[in-house]
C-alpha cells in the first residue's frame, strides 16, 4: 500500500516539465502538456470515480435517517490502513453525540472494521470506535467538523480541526497524538484562527504547513438566493510553520468566465500525486427551486500544481463523480478512494496511476521528455486492449537510437499496469545511462504511466 497524499508520496515521479532528478527511479506520470513532447493527436483524459467501481465500506443504519458519514483521511497504523471518518447524527439526542469522530480499519479482504477502543461513552449500539468528541461549548460559526491527519512538527500526529473554544470565536484547534488513537486536545481555550470558513483541508509540504480554505467573497449579485445570500465562496491559502501561528488568508482559485455563472468553489482536497500536487474542486451551484438553502447540486473537478500554489484546470469538463476530505491511496494496484456516497462510505477504485491518461480513439504519437534510460526493467501501465502501441527509443536529436537492431517495439491487445518494455533483438546494456527520448504512436490506446520495476 502507498499513500498519495498528505506528507509524503511513495510515488518516485522523477520528470516533470522536462526536469529530471538524478539518482531517483524512473516514475513518469502523462497528465499534462508540460510531460511530453511533439504531440500528434493525442489528448488527455481525467477519469472519474464510479459507481461501478466501488464497494460499500460502511454502511448507514435505515434506522436512523438523519445518521450519515464522510472520511476525513488515511494513514498507515502499524501496518494497517487507518480511514478516520466523521459520524454526523444531527437530531441526535445527545450534543456530543451530534458529530464525532471515529476509526476504523480497512482490512486486506477489502471489509472495513471498526474495532472497540473504549475511549469515549457513546449512545448508540456497536462498536466504541470515536477517537475525538466535539466541545460541550455550541459553536458561533460552523459545526465540529476534524479533517486531515499529518505528521506533527515534533513527531506524532497533528489534526487541525473546527470546534468552539472556551472562549471567543468557534475555529481551528489541535489535536495531537503519538499513536494516531489516543488524541489529547492542545488548543481549548482559544482557536489559531477564526476567519471563516469551517471547511478546509492541510497537508504538510516541506518545512511548513498549507491549509486550503473556503472563503466567502462579496457577490452582490448572486444570481440565486442560497443559505449564504451575497456570497461566493472562492478558495484560499494559509501557511504555517508549527501549525499555531498562520499566514491571512490568500486568494489561490476563484471561478472564471469560462465557468457557469453560478459555479462557487465550495472545497478542494490537496494531496501529492507523483512528482505535483492534485487537488479535487469541490464545485456548488445554487439550487434556483430551493431558496435560502444550501444546495445539493454539486460537480468535482480535478486540478494540478507543481508547488501546491499556482493551480491548473486542464479538465475542466470532466465531473471525477466523487469528493473526500481523505487523501487517494493505492492498494492492490488499484488507485483508492474513500469517499462518501449519500450517507455511506464507499471504497472507490482507478487502475493503479489512473487519474489521468494521455492518448487517442485514433491515430497519435507523443514523445517523452528527455529521461536517463534506467538499469532497472521498464514498465509501462497502458491500455491498447483494442488497439497498439509502438515505443521507439531515440536520441536526443529525436533519430532511432542507433545500435539497436529493433529500436521498436509493438504491443498489442494488451491491457494492464506492468507491461514490461524489452525491445527485441537489442543489447538493453547499450541503453542504460543514455540520455533518450521514448516516442509512443498510438493506436486507439491509452498511456498513463512510464516506470522502472526497483523490485
Amino acid at each position: 500500500m502507498r499513500r498519495l497524499g498528505g506528507w509524503l508520496s511513495g510515488v518516485t515521479a522523477i520528470l516533470f516539465m522536462g526536469i529530471q532528478v538524478q539518482g531517483e527511479p524512473l516514475d513518469l506520470h502523462f497528465m499534462e502538456i508540460g510531460d511530453i513532447r511533439e504531440p500528434e493527436n493525442v489528448e488527455f483524459s481525467a477519469h472519474p470515480f464510479n459507481l461501478e467501481d466501488s464497494r460499500i465500506l460502511l454502511e448507514s443504519s435505515d434506522d436512523r435517517p438523519s445518521l450519515w458519514q464522510m472520511p476525513t483521511d488515511m494513514i498507515e497504523l502499524d501496518g494497517k490502513i487507518a480511514i478516520y471518518y466523521q459520524r454526523v447524527e444531527k437530531e441526535h439526542e445527545d450534543y456530543v453525540d451530534q458529530r464525532t469522530w471515529c476509526l476504523g480499519y480497512l482490512k486486506p479482504d477489502g471489509s472495513f472494521e471498526r474495532p472497540d477502543l473504549n475511549l469515549f461513552d457513546q449512545s448508540w449500539p456497536g462498536p466504541h470506535n470515536v477517537v475525538l468528541q466535539r466541545s460541550p461549548h455550541k459553536p458561533t460559526w460552523g459545526g465540529f467538523n476534524v479533517f486531515q491527519v499529518v505528521p506533527g512538527p515534533d513527531g506524532g500526529w497533528i489534526s487541525l480541526y473546527w470546534d468552539q473554544p472556551a472562549e471567543g470565536q468557534a475555529g481551528a484547534m489541535i489535536a495531537s497524538s503519538t499513536d494516531g488513537i489516543h488524541w489529547t486536545k492542545k488548543t481549548e481555550d482559544k482557536a489559531v484562527f477564526t476567519e471563516h470558513n469551517d471547511a478546509y483541508s492541510l497537508i504538510q509540504s516541506g518545512d511548513e504547513y498549507l491549509l486550503y480554505q473556503t472563503r466567502l467573497l462579496e457577490w452582490p449579485e448572486k444570481p440565486f438566493e442560497d443559505n449564504l445570500p451575497g456570497k461566493r465562496r472562492s478558495l484560499s491559502i494559509r501557511r504555517s510553520s508549527d501549525l499555531h501561528e498562520w499566514t491571512p488568508q490568500e486568494d489561490i482559485l476563484e471561478p472564471d468566465a469560462s465557468d457557469a455563472p453560478t459555479t462557487e468553489f465550495y472545497l478542494i482536497n490537496v494531496f501529492r500525486y507523483a512528482d505535483r500536487y492534485a487537488g479535487i474542486v469541490m464545485k456548488y451551484y445554487a439550487d434556483p427551486t430551493q431558496p435560502k438553502k444550501h444546495s445539493g447540486i454539486l460537480k468535482y473537478e480535478l486540478v494540478t500544481s507543481p508547488d501546491g500554489i499556482e493551480w491548473r484546470r486542464p479538465y475542466r469538463e470532466t465531473d471525477m463523480a466523487a469528493w473526500s476530505y481523505a487523501a487517494p491511496f493505492e492498494m492492490d494496484n488499484r488507485l483508492c478512494l474513500a469517499a462518501h456516497n449519500e450517507r455511506d462510505i464507499r471504497l472507490y477504485w482507478l487502475r493503479k496511476d489512473g487519474l489521468v491518461s494521455c492518448g487517442t480513439e485514433g491515430q497519435g504519437s507523443f514523445w517523452t521528455q528527455p529521461i536517463e534510460f534506467p538499469k532497472g526493467s521498464l514498465t509501462l501501465n497502458a491500455d491498447c486492449s483494442e488497439g497498439s502501441i509502438q515505443v521507439e527509443v531515440l536520441d536526443q536529436k529525436g533519430v532511432s537510437f542507433e545500435g539497436l537492431e529493433n529500436p521498436i517495439l509493438t504491443l498489442e491487445g494488451q491491457d494492464s499496469v506492468d507491461l514490461a518494455l524489452e525491445w527485441s533483438g537489442s543489447d538493453r546494456t547499450k541503453l542504460e545511462g543514455e540520455a533518450v527520448h521514448l516516442k509512443f504512436t498510438l493506436g486507439n490506446a491509452q498511456v498513463y504511466s512510464l516506470y522502472e520495476a526497483t523490485e
